[in-house]
């Protein structure tokens, strides 16, 4: 869901091959948009001329660029074989996040939404739909699998394919499983089930609140309660308050 330029809000919903936009107007329904065929819709993102979302055309074969208003701006396949288990559009909207038969590629546009060559992307993350994820900084995107014990990944948007693994510390003689990773400009943001610790592109730890202080009323999060505000502030929900952390910096 997004506030649209038009002063609009749309709401964007998945069902097993069909994609469904709905403009809402004063609390009103103003318009339903389907879209046959389309799945996995992604977040909406601020590209350069306005809003715009992804989704997949049944089977994996391409992803649809589509502008706010659900105009068609472009089709373009994707390598690979097998069915997509993550389909992830950066905040940009020029680039974006795929994994199929094992594998994570990034492909993307340019500015004048041209295919760009896509890179296939070395992880050691299980790859299964219900527990893979992604997060996206300025110039990198972090991978992670609340179900794996490997760490969560950092991986160069662009340059020489590098990947950083997050030195996540072990806390009751395990690893800390992650719930849910959050991207902000320049670090990483990982929820646990007790709190939030924020690492730099480097992967080592900036701080956080892991535990997290339970007076908010929620001791054990599952991911949904924290959200990123804005480029560099986190909000994490509980039943009493919220609480606001920005990273430390040296």
């Amino acid at each position: 869901m997004t506030a649209l330029p038009s002063g609009e809000v749309g709401l964007l919903s998945k069902f097993s091959n069909t994609t469904t936009l709905t403009t809402i107007r004063a609390k009103t329904v103003s318009q339903i948009q389907t879209f046959d065929e389309e799945t996995l819709p992604t977040d909406f993102a601020r590209a350069a001329d306005g809003l715009v979302f992804l989704t997949a055309t049944t089977g994996g074969g391409s992803v649809r660029l589509r502008a706010g208003n659900g105009t068609l701006l472009g089709e373009y396949p994707l390598e690979g074989e097998g069915a997509l288990s993550l389909l992830s559009l950066a905040p940009s909207g020029d680039q974006w996040l795929y994994a199929r038969g094992g594998e994570v590629r990034l492909g993307g546009v340019s500015a004048d939404r041209k295919a760009l060559p896509t890179r296939r992307l070395e992880t050691k993350l299980g790859l299964d739909i219900s527990f893979f994820g992604a997060a996206w900084l300025s110039h990198h995107v972090g991978l992670w699998n609340s179900r794996d014990a490997e760490a969560p990944e950092l991986h160069a948007r662009s340059g020489e394919a590098t990947v950083t693994v997050v030195q996540l510390e072990k806390r009751r003689e395990r690893a800390t499983l992650v719930r849910r990773g959050l991207g902000l400009a320049d670090s990483f943001a990982a929820v646990t089930a007790s709190g939030i610790e924020i690492f730099d592109t480097n992967g080592r730890s900036l701080g956080g609140a892991d535990p997290f202080d339970s007076t908010c009323g929620r001791p054990t999060y599952f991911g949904p309660e924290v959200t990123v505000l804005d480029g560099e502030t986190i909000g994490v929900g509980g039943l009493t308050r919220v609480s606001l952390f920005r990273p430390a910096r040296p």
